[in-house]
């Protein structure tokens, strides 16, 4: 089995894997159970198993923000159409917004 530059298993045939951009959601932990990009393309959400959500720089790689308030998984995230609001669904039965235009790329 081939492996990339990191040490992960690459897919079946593939010889290299180009561009890779790595975000931890969290660390030590498996579990990215939703992403929504933001309506430009420059900002990424992620949702995890940790109960939180992390507000991504595509182009640098890096976190802007970790927003907390789900008492569970996050399983669901949407940015509204002009990227200032991200609605968060959560395990717990709630439906969270948050303003993350002070965030954005």
């Amino acid at each position: 089995m081939e492996i990339d530059r990191f040490g992960d298993p690459l897919p079946a045939g593939a010889v290299a894997r180009f561009g890779t951009t790595r975000l931890w959601h969290a660390l030590g932990r498996s579990g990215v159970e939703s992403l929504a990009f933001s309506p430009d393309g420059r900002s990424l959400a992620s949702a995890g198993r940790d109960g939180s959500v992390r507000i991504w720089d595509v182009a640098a790689g890096r976190a802007l923000r970790r927003l907390e308030g789900h008492r569970g998984y996050v399983l669901a995230l949407a940015f509204s159409p002009d990227g200032r609001r991200l609605a968060t669904g959560g395990g717990d039965t709630t439906v969270l917004t948050w303003d993350v235009s002070p965030y954005r790329v």
